[in-house]
């Protein structure tokens, strides 16, 4: 069994995306709009047309899945309920993702040597979507 994150926008999902992917060198394996579904399935003003339906990133061989939240459907809260944890194998790596999201977003642990990792932290990125970052040097 393999489990995959599914992101939920509420709109920004494109941005997140492309943030994603500068951040996490991430790349577009799979994208389609709104526009792109059968019509009868969600029945769409012009204006949401070029939203996200469904996307996956791949990202150092894992995938996250995203999407903006279909119309009509109430919108999605961002919380604490949800956190991705990276695993990296490169302390520059860890550092260089850590301080971009930190940078538009907020640091919630510093990265610091803990217990379990030489450098480990939690940090929450401007859509407000937290990701606890760990060195390891076995990968």
């Amino acid at each position: 069994m393999k489990i995959t994150p599914y992101l939920v926008f509420n709109g920004n999902c494109r941005e997140a995306i492309t943030y994603y992917e500068e951040v996490l060198d991430a790349k577009v394996s799979f994208l389609q709009t709104f526009a792109k579904t059968p019509e009868a399935a969600f029945p769409l003003p012009d204006d949401l047309k070029n939203l996200i339906f469904h996307a996956i990133l791949d990202v150092s061989g894992e995938s996250i899945m995203l999407s903006d939240n279909p119309p009509g459907i109430e919108p999605r809260v961002t919380g604490d309920n949800v956190t991705l944890a990276l695993s990296i194998s490169s302390m520059d790596r860890i550092k260089k993702i850590f301080s971009a999201f930190a940078k538009a977003g907020k640091c919630i642990v510093e990265l610091q040597k803990t217990f379990w990792s030489e450098c480990a932290g939690i940090v929450r990125d401007k859509f407000g979507v937290t990701w606890s970052l760990e060195y390891n040097s076995r990968k």
